[in-house]
């Protein structure tokens, strides 16, 4: 299995007393959102918009294949599904990892109170990485 961190800054992971760190690639996966209104509610005489983010732009990330949904290598111009080579998991940020809920390649810290390591108030490591992917 490979990682792949497309944050901007290493992720710490500790377990069993062993510390892994996982250096930035280099590229950074960001999503470009627009939000609809779907529906308003009323609360009193205010009327409050409900809205949905729908993904416009994905940066950073490779494409995914229809078949598997996961990531694939160009070949001659086609896409070829790559599930006989080692998985590649990348990580990103909580926002992409929802909103690209989809890709089972995708994965973020966990940055639960369960599983974060703070010192001095920050976040400076994880137990556990943690998927939103739902089919």
């Amino acid at each position: 299995m490979i990682l792949v961190n497309r944050l901007k800054h290493p992720v710490k992971i500790v377990q069993d007393n062993r510390t892994i760190i996982i250096p930035p690639s280099g590229k950074v996966a960001r999503v470009k959102t627009q939000q609809k209104v779907i529906r308003h509610i009323s609360f009193g005489d205010i009327e409050i918009p409900i809205v949905i983010n729908d993904v416009i732009e994905i940066k950073g990330l490779p494409p995914v294949c229809a078949n598997c949904r996961k990531t694939c290598k160009h070949d001659d111009g086609r896409m070829t599904c790559h599930m006989q080579e080692p998985k590649v998991y990348y990580i990103v940020s909580t926002f992409v990892a929802k909103m690209l809920h989809r890709r089972r390649d995708l994965i973020a810290p966990d940055t639960s109170p369960e599983s974060a390591i703070r010192q001095n108030g920050r976040i400076v490591a994880v137990k556990r990485l943690q998927s939103w992917y739902h089919p």
